[in-house]
């Protein structure tokens, strides 16, 4: 019996030729976990808890896999990369994308330590950056425009990727500001997508009318850790943020 069910178990993990894009659950922070049809895997970000991050990731891949093909970090803040490096603890990675922008902290310290253990590849991309997959997925890098300084906000220069795949697409945002969001449509880049994953948690600051009309999504996801205390996503515009 316990044959017959790791071989079903196998058979069933084996990729089945269809993108997946999960936004996975890390509470207040971000990552986004995508499988091309054929099986390549690549991690954006990974939130601040190593124990959710390491579940999500262990829920959503083969438990014999522990091979990533890429990781993105849009940006060196703690929300978005403190559980990294104990998922490098288990999980390889190959090639690395930054947009080259560096913190004085001990988890982006612990981070730049892990993948280079790993001799990972690191790549400093920016806007016009992309990425096209051998089962024709594309990934473009839209946002910041040039390489950060190394005293620019975060949230200004976070980097924006347009995910692509036949006739549907996904536009992964970090923290933004609204200055950010506008510098991006400002440069002219074509930002429409089917899905939008709401910038800053839902924040109607970092979410305007403007930057959402542009992308003109089908359909948008915020992750959130229940009961924060900024009361994200935004309650006041039911029309575009709904609670679930």
């Amino acid at each position: 019996m316990i044959l017959i069910i790791l071989v079903w178990a196998t058979a069933w993990s084996f990729p089945d030729h269809k993108l997946h894009v999960w936004f996975l659950d890390v509470g207040d922070g971000h990552a986004v976990l995508i499988e091309t049809p054929r099986g390549a895997q690549i991690l954006i970000d990974g939130g601040p808890s190593p124990t959710r991050l390491q579940s999500a990731v262990g829920d959503a891949l083969p438990f014999w896999d522990h091979d990533l093909d890429m990781l993105i970090v849009t940006q060196p803040k703690n929300n978005a990369i403190s559980a990294l490096p104990a998922l490098l603890d288990h999980y390889t990675v190959k090639l690395v994308l930054t947009n080259g922008q560096t913190a004085d902290s001990d988890s982006y310290r612990a981070l730049v330590s892990a993948w280079g253990k790993q001799e990972a590849k690191v790549l400093t991309v920016t806007s016009g950056y992309r990425i096209q997959t051998d089962d024709g997925v594309l990934l473009e890098i839209l946002h910041p425009q040039a390489t950060p300084r190394s005293d620019a906000k975060p949230e200004d220069v976070g980097l924006i990727i347009r995910v692509s795949y036949g006739d549907t697409s996904f536009l992964i945002t970090p923290d933004l500001t609204r200055e950010a969001e506008q510098e991006l449509i400002d440069a002219g880049w074509f930002v429409g997508s089917t899905v939008l994953e709401l910038s800053a948690r839902g924040s109607d600051k970092a979410n305007p009318d403007v930057f959402l009309q542009k992308v003109h999504p089908q359909a948008a996801v915020v992750a959130i850790g229940a009961g924060n205390r900024a009361g994200l996503p935004d309650p006041r515009r039911p029309g575009t943020f709904t609670r679930r």
